[in-house]
């Protein structure tokens, strides 16, 4: 019963782990290496009295899950790494079981 657990449980996260990234690399525009703090924002103004726009950068705070990161906070592999060592656990625990039981 606990294989079972940890197997699906290890399936789950490293799926979830997986979109999360997909989803932050969307949101942030581009494929992240590295987690990321912060992400640059150009605003546009044009300036009414000489007619011209204005470009500034901005940063807009945040935080978007990289892939590699081994350091607090973690990437995504590392954490990949963390749910399929559950699951190698979990199919341990099941041949270990399918051996006591014949």
């Amino acid at each position: 019963m606990l294989a079972k657990v940890l197997l699906t449980l290890s399936v789950v996260l490293t799926l979830a782990t997986v979109a999360w990234w997909v989803w932050d690399s969307i949101d942030y525009g581009k494929p992240l290496l590295l987690s990321k703090t912060a992400r640059e924002v150009v605003i546009v103004e044009h300036d009414r009295l000489f007619g011209q726009e204005i470009k500034r950068v901005e940063l807009q705070p945040g935080r978007w899950l990289g892939l590699f990161d081994a350091a607090p906070p973690f990437g995504a592999v590392p954490l990949c790494g963390l749910w399929l060592g559950l699951g190698a656990l979990g199919l341990w625990l099941r041949k270990r079981s399918q051996m006591h039981v014949s």
